[in-house]
């Protein structure tokens, strides 16, 4: 499969252990979000990634208790086949689940 040159990929994964609150039914769970970007050009998807992870810090999504960077800037990954270079960086995502 080939993959668009310049594409952002975005993906979640579980995170820890749920915690369970004391006296509730409700249990404070963590999702772990990975961001990918690939770029023909270095710089531009080093720009994209860094564009992407400050506009992810910045906002507050109304359905998650919190929401942090895992890394404080995205990693360069290195090149694919194509020559394509890529960045990533992961966020954690709180929420509580009834």
């Amino acid at each position: 499969m080939r993959y668009p040159r310049d594409s952002v990929f975005v993906w979640a994964q579980g995170g820890l252990e749920p915690l369970r609150t004391m006296g509730e039914p409700n249990e404070i769970r963590m999702v772990v979000v990975h961001v990918r970007v690939r770029d023909a050009k270095y710089r531009n998807g080093e720009d994209l990634a860094i564009s992407i992870q400050d506009s992810l810090r910045a906002v507050s999504i109304a359905t998650y208790l919190e929401t942090k960077a895992a890394i404080s800037f995205p990693r360069a990954m290195g090149q694919d086949s194509d020559g394509a270079h890529y960045f990533g960086f992961e966020f954690i995502m709180t929420y509580q689940e009834p």
